[in-house]
């Protein structure tokens, strides 16, 4: 596929971005629906999405796990080498920890499914979910150190309890292990309950783009414009590349490839502003790093399609 039809079988999750940012302009979406729908996205249409994408995988015939912790183990050289780099170059400090966290944290349950979805289709969506599923827990263990060792908050470190919580509590996490088991011992829902839930599922994606592009805010990007430029490197295009170089090394058919590379070359999750703000961390970098990263993305979004479909597998 060439990188022209590469860019136009990704935009239609872009546009729909384009829309949210729009009905934001004219006041269809305000600054009080945007979180009351990111809550109902987020907490019910997503994980109920992934449950019943992951409930139709025979994990028993299918599922390798070595791929999954390859694309898990690309976030630490990420975070590490992020880490060195922002100490040479921007010090310490609450920005360092929020640095760190925005070149590893990808916004997975939003863009990263919905790309994989229009690239791999409902089959691709099925692995993707269940990559994201690890992938979740450990970027977010990743940027919880990093803001507590760096972030500006004394007692932050009083938060580890909440946090392991909040992960453990994850819909996404739970969505996940509840396709698993289903999957693994297939237990009988109802029919009437199990179309209600595909009519709920049907509109997490459209919901998400509209609500990330109503979401997205370039005001900040002067005041860091540096330290921007490199965290969305690090984001966009190291942490993916590395993704892929381990992936290849090890032989990984170019199915389980597709969903790794997606999910890792996801732009800064929406989350990070809330951790930053708990944390200690700079809510207004994370801001910054989120709405800069989400536009960009689709450049390089098309860029990873593209490479991966030249992608010499031994």
């Amino acid at each position: 596929m060439g990188l022209k039809e590469t860019f136009f079988q990704i935009l239609p999750v872009f546009l729909l971005m384009g829309l949210g940012g729009l009905a934001r302009q004219l006041g269809y979406l305000t600054r009080e629906s945007i979180p009351v729908l990111n809550m109902l996205t987020y907490y019910m249409a997503i994980p109920v999405m992934i449950f019943l994408e992951i409930s139709k995988y025979d994990l028993r015939g299918d599922f390798d796990i070595t791929p999954v912790f390859l694309t898990c183990f690309a976030v630490l050289p990420t975070a590490l080498f992020a880490y060195i780099l922002g100490k040479i170059f921007y010090r310490g400090g609450p920005t360092l920890g929020s640095f760190v966290q925005s070149s590893i944290h990808g916004n997975l349950g939003y863009l990263g499914l919905a790309v994989s979805y229009y690239v791999t289709g409902s089959q691709g969506l099925v692995k993707t979910s269940l990559f994201a599923g690890f992938l979740i827990i450990v970027q977010n263990v990743v940027s919880v150190v990093a803001l507590l060792t760096l972030g500006s908050r004394k007692g932050a470190k009083s938060k580890w309890g909440k946090v392991i919580v909040d992960i453990l509590l994850n819909p996404i996490i739970i969505a996940a292990a509840s396709g698993i088991l289903y999957s693994a011992f297939k237990v009988y829902i109802p029919s009437f309950l199990k179309e209600s839930m595909v009519l709920l599922s049907r509109m997490a994606l459209p919901l998400a783009l509209l609500v990330i592009g109503a979401s997205i805010s370039l005001n900040l990007l002067n005041l860091y414009l540096r330290q921007l430029s490199m965290a969305v490197l690090f984001k966009l295009v190291f942490l993916p590349g590395l993704g892929i170089c381990l992936l290849w090394v090890a032989n990984t058919p170019l199915s389980d490839i597709y969903p790794a590379v997606i999910l890792l070359s996801s732009p800064t999750a929406t989350v990070s502003y809330v951790m930053a703000t708990q944390m200690g961390g700079d809510a207004s970098f994370s801001t910054a790093a989120i709405s800069v990263s989400t536009a960009l993305s689709i450049l390089t979004y098309t860029l990873w399609v593209w490479l991966m479909g030249y992608l010499p597998l031994r």
